[in-house]
């Protein structure tokens, strides 16, 4: 799940690799992709974290816990092309940001497949701090 900063757990002998660990890890991202709801075909919010597990998101309004939406993350790849990522979260937990007007959400994934973890492992290569 994905409540906040994890710490490393000791490696295990059937412990996934380095990389991949790292790719649980929260990523900042340097640019706020936009993040829709598919079934309005509105703007949830900004994608500001990301891992495999789950994101987090800046929104104008409160988004509201437990709640399950089908999410699409808009992006650009270098050629220019819209490189989507659609997947389906649930909202776990809910804040006030640092400016008052705005809200921080996590969401935890629900079953993401193959695809949508490529989509997320591009995401926090091309777009989160080294």
């Amino acid at each position: 799940m994905y409540f906040g900063k994890r710490t490393p757990a000791p490696p295990s002998d059937n412990e996934t690799s380095g990389e991949e660990r790292a790719l649980r890890q929260r990523h900042n991202l340097i640019y706020y992709l936009k993040v829709w709801d598919l079934n309005n075909d509105r703007l949830l919010g900004h994608l500001i974290d990301i891992n495999t597990d789950g994101l987090m998101l800046l929104s104008n309004q409160p988004i509201g816990l437990g709640r399950e939406f089908s999410m699409e993350i808009r992006r650009e790849d270098p050629d220019e092309q819209f490189m989507n990522i659609r997947c389906h979260a649930c909202s776990r937990w809910e804040r006030s940001d640092k400016n008052p007007s705005l809200y921080n959400t996590g969401f935890q994934l629900i079953n993401p497949s193959e695809e949508v973890i490529a989509g997320i492992q591009d995401v926090i290569r091309e777009y989160t701090f080294s």
